[in-house]
């Protein structure tokens, strides 16, 4: 098996973390419990060779090849679910990536200092994953892969960009209908779980494969690593549909532990180990919080469009009803009213927040909370009537959506 894909520095701000990673690395090392380690082929340059070296052999990664690049390429994080901004974005390839070798399997990423046309690789089945939501290519631009069947595994907004096509399964069937030697299209939708639409004779036909709700979770390389267990699951055999749940079921274990290597039991099938998937909706969740600084309205904007990156719609007062006089209580109320699920940012325990989770709560309405600064003795009320509470942003917001799509919240810490 084959891996191409980016290296690169991943800088967190909250909470604090630094990785030379990238999805191909990451990718590459989630699979160091095959019997037979991927070959990794990637770029770099020469400021980052020695520590990426380094950094391969540790997590049993073998570095078969690597490019040269005009310059380092990095991700900054203000948090985990926080659109990155990119240094080095004009960063480019001197020439192209030529893998020299052909395998069963090849599992190809986009590159930021690379076109998919400046790729050359040589296997029978490629799974494609682009990693360019905002400018993802043409697929005419798959010339270089020299295969028999590609599967393009992507996220929701690359799938809707690629398909031209708002409608998921819309989406899919024109990509399918498109490449003659596309068989499959796996959209990633984050807590929602995936989507896998393939050919069956002359129909098309999409089945849906359920997220792992686990306690705590580390979103970024998430993707990375669902695209890594549903090749290695194809390399073995797999038909796509089983491939994307062993992929799901990876995508869990390094959600919840951030353990580079996926345990072998995974990789064979076994998913003991990981909490059963939930099947997967479109719930609507009730953002409650403050929104009258800065801050604030950055974290519910951020917030926001995570929870509709998971799947979900939101109900946010600022959004649907506004600012206002006394009016907007009962207008608010409503909104929640119609809603599946409350997620309560309650730093500092704005009194309009605290009051709507203790409607919800009566209303027999989950409620999951989120807190960095929040006095212990208030928190007792929360915790104390069922409400799941987290010091973590990012896990939040999943199990708000997984909240929403039937899980039970623990009333609890959590994070």
């Amino acid at each position: 098996m084959i891996i191409v894909g980016g290296t690169y520095e991943e800088i967190v701000v909250v909470p604090e973390s630094h990785d030379v990673a990238g999805s191909g690395l990451r990718a590459a090392a989630s699979l160091a419990n095959r019997d037979e380690v991927p070959r990794f082929h990637t770029v770099l340059n020469e400021d980052l060779r020695e520590e990426a070296e380094l950094v391969c052999e540790a997590l049993r990664v073998n570095l078969a090849g690597a490019a040269e690049r005009t310059e380092g390429i990095g991700f900054r994080y203000i948090t985990p679910i926080s659109a990155p901004s990119v240094n080095g974005p004009n960063s480019r390839i001197a020439g192209q990536l030529v893998v020299n070798e052909s395998a069963d399997t090849a599992l190809v990423f986009g590159l930021v200092e690379a076109s998919t046309r400046d790729v050359r690789v040589s296997a029978r089945t490629v799974v494609y994953d682009p990693q360019r939501p905002r400018d993802a290519e043409p697929l005419d631009d798959l010339d270089g892969f020299d295969a028999e069947r590609v599967v393009i595994v992507a996220n929701s907004s690359e799938i809707q960009k690629l398909g031209g096509r708002a409608d998921l399964r819309e989406a899919a069937q024109r990509l399918l209908a498109e490449e003659p030697r596309i068989c499959g299209v796996v959209t990633k939708r984050g807590a929602a779980g995936s989507l896998v639409s393939e050919r069956s004779g002359a129909e098309v036909t999409h089945a849906t494969v359920g997220a792992h709700p686990t306690r705590r979770v580390w979103p970024i390389g998430s993707g990375d690593v669902f695209s890594a267990g549903l090749a290695h699951a194809m390399d073995s055999g797999s038909e796509l549909l089983e491939a994307a749940r062993l992929g799901s079921a990876a995508t869990a274990h390094w959600c919840s532990t951030r353990d580079p290597a996926t345990p072998r039991s995974i990789l064979d099938g076994h998913y003991e180990g990981v909490p059963r998937p939930i099947e997967p909706s479109t719930p609507k969740i009730y953002l409650a919080g403050p929104f009258f600084s800065l801050a604030e309205r950055w974290l519910i904007e951020t917030v926001r469009q995570e929870l509709h990156s998971l799947g979900a719609t939101t109900w946010s007062p600022v959004h649907e009803v506004g600012h206002g006089g006394l009016e907007v209580a009962q207008k608010d109320l409503d909104g929640l009213v119609e809603c599946d699920v409350v997620l309560a940012l309650l730093d500092h325990a704005d009194p309009g927040t605290v009051f709507e989770v203790g409607w919800a709560v009566r209303a027999n309405i989950p409620v999951v909370g989120y807190a960095q600064v929040l006095d212990p003795e208030g928190a007792k009320m929360l915790v104390g009537t069922e409400v799941e509470m987290h010091t973590d942003l990012s896990t939040a917001c999943y199990r708000a959506a997984w909240a929403g799509m039937g899980l039970v919240p623990q009333p609890a810490w959590l994070t």
